[in-house]
């Protein structure tokens, strides 16, 4: 199973977006299984999918990390499942250090279920949740908002990372993508900011950014991707999902 980690300390980066979009895109590939990891308390990608009184009582990936057992995933079509989370999340935090391997147990945990891909989203911080989330992981994707704020907290991610290497958590960790998102062509700080991140990162940049819309809060709204709204954003997400080591792979051989 390839486990990607959808993952940046700021928030309002689109990192549930991407998660859920790239997930689907991967699950609309012939005979792939796909399962959704939600690591963040404010159970954004839960919400997604699930209405609050479906999660609110149910198993969640708290009991999984805490016991390190797996549990049921929820069915969000039949290739793409979701193991949920709700707020209870928030106690892990202060619970895990106290517990052995404390940012190790969430691969434990996947190393229990057989899918294709895995696809975790993360809590806007580099807490023992999103260092679990990291250790998990083959590929990690970052989403950047083309701002400067954003731009400037993509270093402190990329130390991160790197010391999630050193420390031997996960020394083969690399980055799929950094991923500029939430871009608007109307604004020139926007494009500023984007030939910013392209001249300092090269061609770990994804070449296209993705642009802001509110299609995708939307599609949140239906509880689906954004295919279901618009056929030809839905298709840059496969481009994407295409363009992973795998995949890309598997096209040229």
């Amino acid at each position: 199973m390839q486990i990607i980690t959808v993952g940046n300390q700021k928030g309002g980066v689109g990192k549930t977006p991407v998660s859920v979009n790239i997930a689907f895109a991967l699950a609309r590939r012939s005979d792939t299984r796909v399962l959704l990891v939600d690591t963040d308390p404010q159970a954004s990608l839960t919400e997604h999918f699930l209405a609050e009184d479906t999660y609110q009582e149910a198993t969640t990936i708290y009991d999984a990390i805490m016991q390190i057992e797996p549990i049921a995933p929820v069915e969000i079509r039949p290739n793409l499942h979701l193991l949920n989370a709700h707020d209870e999340l928030f106690e892990a935090e202060y619970k895990l250090p106290a517990m052995p391997n404390p940012d190790g147990r969430l691969k434990t945990v996947l190393n229990m279920y057989n899918y294709d891909f895995c696809v975790i989203d993360t809590p806007p911080n580099l807490g023992l949740l999103t260092r679990n989330a990291l250790g998990a992981a083959h590929h990690v994707l970052i989403p950047v908002k083309t701002e400067l704020n954003s731009q400037r907290t993509l270093k402190r991610f990329l130390t991160t990372l790197e010391d999630i290497r050193k420390s031997g958590l996960n020394r083969d960790i690399s980055v799929w993508w950094i991923l500029p998102t939430l871009y608007d062509t109307r604004k020139a700080h926007h494009k500023e900011i984007l030939e910013a991140i392209k001249f300092t990162y090269n061609n770990t940049v994804y070449p296209e950014p993705s642009k802001d819309t509110t299609k995708y809060n939307d599609a949140g709204t239906m509880k689906t991707d954004i295919s279901t709204l618009d056929k030809s954003l839905g298709e840059y997400w496969d481009r994407i999902a295409a363009t992973y080591p795998s995949i890309r792979k598997e096209t040229n051989p």
